[in-house]
């Protein structure tokens, strides 16, 4: 007889999930010697409160694009090495040549357009701006 796993408060997993719509419950079976947990999962809710605005994040984006585009394309790089290297991008930086600055510019630009994304789709990231 197959043996029904139910949460700490005494649910079974089909009434879990009946009760609500964005809650799925993962059990691990009595085997593990593990209870089953509640995992909540949310899909583009409201942002938390502290998370920044939709077009403040858009606005912080196209800054920061802008400045790691002009460090890998437009020269930016040039004038930045030495000890400017050092204190607007990496405490180490102030040993890099231009063409070690426009790698690290174009790498932190792949970043940083990964985590735009991220926050566009799930507003909890914004929290955590780098």
């Amino acid at each position: 007889m197959p043996v029904q796993a139910r949460s700490s408060r005494g649910w079974s997993c089909s009434e879990l999930l009946g009760r609500t719509r964005r809650r799925y419950h993962a059990a691990l079976g009595p085997a593990l010697g593990m209870r089953a947990a509640l995992v909540v999962v949310r899909f583009r809710g409201p942002a938390p409160r502290g998370a920044l605005s939709t077009a403040a994040w858009i606005a912080l984006y196209v800054g920061q694009a802008l400045w790691w585009l002009w460090l890998a394309r437009w020269g930016g790089a040039r004038s930045v090495q030495g000890w400017r290297a050092a204190w607007l991008l990496d405490p180490v930086a102030w040993r890099w040549d231009a063409e070690v600055i426009k790698l690290f510019a174009w790498l932190s630009l792949v970043g940083s357009t990964f985590w735009f994304i991220l926050g566009l789709v799930e507003p909890a990231a914004r929290l955590f701006y780098p």
